[in-house]
């Protein structure tokens, strides 16, 4: 088996990797920057999670008020409706009918 010592020779040391004249990263340096980094990632991703996340809700609630408005303007119609027919057949009946020849037909009193 080999010596570890000697296994890791070849690996460079944390002074040789950074540039001449920088001192490695405190703790508190390497966390602030991992956050920083963390934090770009999740103000990319958020957005689409959050409209992912909140797709089906919303497309559920469209759909009810779809159907709501649906029946409201159904109800609407119908009511004016029955009212417009109503108003109709109230001036149809209040109008003396039409003779063959233009004139209207003059109704009885009820003497007689």
């Amino acid at each position: 088996m080999s010596d570890p010592r000697t296994t890791f020779e070849h690996l460079p040391t944390l002074t040789e990797v950074l540039p001449s004249g920088q001192q490695p990263a405190g703790p508190s340096v390497l966390v602030d920057q991992v956050l920083a980094d963390l934090h770009r990632q999740i103000d990319a991703a958020l957005p689409q999670l959050v409209q992912q996340a909140m797709a089906p809700a919303l497309a559920q609630a469209v759909e009810r008020l779809l159907h709501e408005t649906r029946l409201a303007l159904a109800r609407t119609l119908r009511e004016q409706v029955e009212q417009a027919l109503a108003r109709a057949v109230a001036h149809e009946l209040a109008e003396p009918p039409l003779l063959a020849g233009g004139s209207a037909e003059t109704r009885p009193t009820g003497g007689g």
